[in-house]
């Protein structure tokens, strides 16, 4: 069995098929919408359009020869002409062409539904016209084409003129106000950096004078005090490491002198007055070996011997405390100096820094002289330039075509919007197609089993109209009425030679194929369920059983729902006796089976309902049933509950030789169909593959084979009536 479902890619046939079952839906849609636009236009009234044209110049001539104006820097920007284009465009100018042309005083041009209540407002009537105005800069050019909408032509062409006059002449005015406001403005600044100027030079020489500078950075000083800064920083390395090397020997001889014994000290090797000591007292000390040999302690060899000794040993302390207090004397020397220029270096590096800060404020002082001077000549040149500019007028807008009287319509588009229409009818209908039925989670047709990666054992129609799952009371009755078979769903045998028929042969066939060819030693064990009530299980179980009986097997089917039992319902029997009791141990297999109308098919019904089916399927004795239902049939169908339901039908499937799952068609679920797939992989159980019940073989989406069960149903019809 696979490890679980997969599905394929859907092909070129899938989306044609669903084009074609929602092609009625695809045409309401194309109609509907289709004909809404070509309403929608016609009800709309006709706009006509006018256009003019204005020629920007951002850097007109000027009396020094050259472009003294800010906006020079925008002589090849877009930015300045969208900025025009946005002055065109704006509330302000809107409001002047209004209150010119009289726009507000004009019912036919505004819609007085649109207003507030009472007179209309110049601001309303502005901010219509707005949307009515749009322009476009010509490429490569520095004029702007000014367009206006409107459903009077002569009206457009008025208010597109209007524009293009009032821009023109506001452009000079701003130009002009605004030279004015900036010689003002220079004014008033020249004023404060003339003021700024005269406050640097002052403090600048008054701190030359505090602090003794001439008129020269004080590089020189500096390059002295970081040499000398330099010479005491080596100088101190130096008596540091002096020190450290004092303070270690110092040490060395106070620990050699600590012992009692100082003779063999090593650090004493390098002091050459002790040499003489140190060997005469080694001498003595060899020969008062030597003599102990010979005399004893108290003899007065020994003894004075001994005297000597001890008068070496004493000149020899007495050395090593001198040789003690020079090292410690050398270390205090070596102390001092290494304190002596640290307190010079700190003095070098104090110096420095005033030094430093003194430099500093020096720099900043001067660089504000500086600064303020060059601000202050700016202004000044900028001034004289704003001077000689406001003397002469210069145009930096020129209207350079008056729009005309336009004469024809330009909105609406009838045809382009009725071309749209049906476009956007169609689209909208193919999308809601593919929307509803890739919404749509249910199998509709077979191949959508295989491309789960299940295996198609073969597809059922509707029998009789009815299922067993669904058939009412009253046709129950009348089956019962009718020899004691419960309804007609048994097409096998009620009507072997209808296409329903032929389908369950073909069922049939494909398992005994799945099986193999050769003939087991014991009865082949098959369980039928689903995914959810109403898919027709039990229709499937009996009428495949019932073909499996037709080509001369002996076939056993069992009611294993014990939860809503069907099968004595479609034989016609009582269900006192069945699985049940044979499972508890009230009955034995023979008494539980029941001979059926159908040749060579039994049954064993489901028994009474038990309060607990899920835990009585678990006991043993289903297990010695199977086995003993192969011993004694070649088929053995358990008919089992859905999967999406109960637990029931995995425990059955666990021990069959395969199952077969019942998917319905426009029924089951996707989501359901895999979740069972999934139960049965976790409980081992061997996959066969899906019957699809209840599809219409009439369906054009089947791809011919609905064609070929019809014709074979239409066949056996004819050659019966013969």
């Amino acid at each position: 069995m696979d490890e679980g479902p997969k599905e394929s890619e859907f092909d070129l046939r899938t989306y044609w098929r669903v084009l074609v079952d929602f092609r009625w839906l695809i045409v309401l849609s194309t109609v509907v919408v289709g004909a809404a636009v070509i309403v929608w236009t016609l009800a709309q009234p006709r706009v006509y359009e006018a256009s003019t044209t204005i020629e920007y110049d951002p850097n007109p001539a000027t009396p020094l020869g050259g472009d003294a104006d800010p906006i020079s820097g925008y002589l090849n920007a877009r930015e300045y002409y969208e900025t025009q284009n946005r002055r065109l465009r704006s509330r302000s100018m809107a409001r002047v062409v209004v209150e010119e042309l009289g726009l507000h005083e004009d019912p036919s041009f505004y819609d007085p539904n649109s207003l507030r209540e009472g007179a209309p407002d110049v601001e309303d009537v502005a901010e219509m016209l707005r949307a009515h105005i749009s322009t476009q800069l010509i490429k490569d050019t520095r004029i702007v084409s000014l367009s206006v909408r409107d459903r009077k032509p002569e009206r457009a062409r008025d208010i597109a003129n209007a524009y293009a006059r009032i821009y023109v002449a506001q452009t000079g005015e701003d130009q002009s106000v605004s030279t004015a406001q900036e010689l003002s403005e220079l004014g008033s600044q020249l004023d404060t950096l003339r003021r700024r100027l005269e406050e640097s030079e002052a403090a600048l020489q008054a701190f030359k004078e505090e602090n003794g500078i001439q008129s020269v950075p004080m590089e020189d000083e500096e390059n002295i005090l970081v040499n000398e800064i330099t010479t005491l920083s080596g100088a101190l390395t130096s008596a540091r490491q002096q020190r450290i090397a004092a303070s270690a020997r110092l040490n060395r001889l106070t620990a050699a002198a600590r012992e009692e014994d100082v003779l063999d000290a090593a650090v004493f090797d390098e002091q050459a007055s002790l040499a003489p000591l140190r060997q005469a007292l080694r001498a003595k000390l060899a020969e008062q070996e030597r003599e102990s040999a010979t005399y004893g302690s108290q003899h007065p060899i020994m003894q004075a011997l001994v005297r000597e000794v001890d008068a070496l040993r004493g000149q020899l302390s007495a050395e090593v405390a001198i040789i003690l207090q020079d090292a410690r004397g050398d270390l205090r020397e070596i102390q001092a100096i290494e304190s002596g220029l640290r307190r010079a270096l700190e003095d070098a590096q104090e110096r420095s820094t005033e030094l430093d800060r003194h430099e500093l404020q020096y720099r900043r002082l001067y660089r504000e002289r500086e600064n303020a001077s060059k601000a202050y000549q700016r202004v000044t040149e900028a001034r004289t330039d704003r001077s000689l500019v406001q003397q002469y007028r210069r145009e930096f807008a020129e209207h350079v075509d008056a729009a005309l009287t336009p004469d024809y319509p330009v909105a609406p588009n009838r045809t382009a919007n009725a071309i749209g229409g049906v476009v956007a009818g169609l689209v909208l209908g193919v999308l809601l197609a593919f929307g509803i039925r890739f919404l749509d989670r249910r199998i509709r047709v077979p191949d959508a089993i295989e491309q789960m990666g299940v295996t198609l054992l073969g597809v059922l129609p509707v029998i009789d109209g009815i299922d067993a799952e669904s058939a009412s009371p009253a046709r129950t009755r009348r089956g019962r009425r009718r020899g004691g078979k419960g309804d007609y769903s048994i097409a096998v045998h009620d009507a072997p030679m209808s296409a329903a028929a032929e389908c369950c042969r073909t069922v049939r066939t494909n398992l005994m194929f799945m099986r193999g060819a050769a003939p087991a030693s014991k009865g082949q064990c098959l369980v039928v369920t689903g995914s959810l009530p109403q898919e027709g299980k039990t229709t499937v179980s009996t009428n495949i059983a019932a073909s499996f009986a037709q080509s001369g097997k002996k076939v056993l089917i069992v009611d294993a729902d014990l939860r809503k039992p069907k099968i004595h319902t479609v034989f016609g029997l009582s269900r006192e006796v069945g699985l049940t009791s044979f499972i508890v141990g009230e009955s034995e297999f023979e008494d539980a089976v029941l001979n059926t109308h159908v040749p060579g098919l039994d049954v064993m019904v489901s028994g009474p309902v038990p309060p607990n089916p899920a835990e009585l399927l678990h006991a043993r004795r289903l297990q010695s049933l199977i086995e003993t239902a192969r011993e004694a049939y070649d088929v053995v169908i358990f008919d089992s509950p859905p999967l999406g339901a109960v637990t029931d039908a995995a425990i059955v499937a666990g021990h069959a030789d395969g199952t077969i799952v019942v998917a319905r068609a426009n029924v089951t679920a996707r989501d359901a169909f895999k979740s069972s797939l999934r139960q049965l992989h976790d409980v081992g159980a061997r996959l066969l593959g899906c019957v699809m019940n209840g599809f219409d073989l009439r369906s054009d989406g089947y791809y011919g084979r609905g064609y070929y069960y019809r014709r074979y149903g239409e066949y056996y019809q004819e050659e019966a009536a013969e």
